[in-house]
Parts: structure tokens; sequence; C-alpha cells
């Protein structure tokens, strides 16, 4: 599986990450981001855990639900232009979340090496 990738709007941010997340995880709690800094038009938010859930549904990065329990490590950035917010940059451990699913990034990495990928 890759990253979660970027999107452009609201509209699109729903369809491609928000729709899948919530469908995957539907009994996850947030809210521990008590870590919060700003400067300027800069805030970062964060804390320990970041969400914690079950993954139980099949749409979040092509990945079948194992019924199994995590917690995401989660930090999120905003840029604000006058009272809008203008962008917003989330920073996931995926490695950390997708071991805690079983999938071993490092392992399926190690599996292309011998392969001949060009």
């Amino acid at each position: 599986p890759g990253g979660i990738g970027s999107a452009r709007g609201h509209r699109d941010y729903e369809r491609t990450h928000q729709g899948p997340f919530l469908a995957a995880f539907p009994d996850r709690i947030g809210g521990n981001h008590k870590c919060r800094i700003g400067d300027g038009a800069y805030v970062a938010t964060t804390g320990w855990p970041s969400i914690n859930a079950t993954h139980s549904g099949d749409s979040w990065l092509g990945l079948p639900g194992t019924g199994k329990r995590i917690t995401m490590k989660v930090m999120d950035f905003w840029r604000r232009e006058g009272d809008l917010l203008a962008e917003n940059w989330v920073f996931i451990d995926m490695i950390d979340l997708l071991a805690q699913i079983g999938v071993d990034v490092f392992a399926r990495v190690r599996a292309l090496e011998g392969a001949n990928i060009r």
C-alpha cells in the first residue's frame, strides 16, 4: 500500500481520504492533540495517542479489514490566509500503523530487492 496522497479541496479530500478512512475505522476516537504551536500564519498540533480505532473496513488503501485495534501517531500543520485555512499537511506514521494491522512494509521492500524492477 502507498501513502494517503494529496487532495485539492473539500470534495477531493472527502472522496480520496476521509470517506475511505471513516469506513475503515468507524469506531475511531481522537482529539488528544494537546500540543499546539502557532507562529504567524502557521499552526501545528499533535498528541499521543492521536487516534485509537479498530481496522474493520475494507476501503482504506485497498487493504482488507483486520479487526485489529490501532493507535495512530499523527501531526497536523495548517497555513491560513486571512480568516481561511488555505493548506493542511498531515503526517501519519504509516510504517507503524501498517505494522499494527499486519503489513510489514520492510519485508515487502526486501522481497522486491531480488526482482529486477526499473
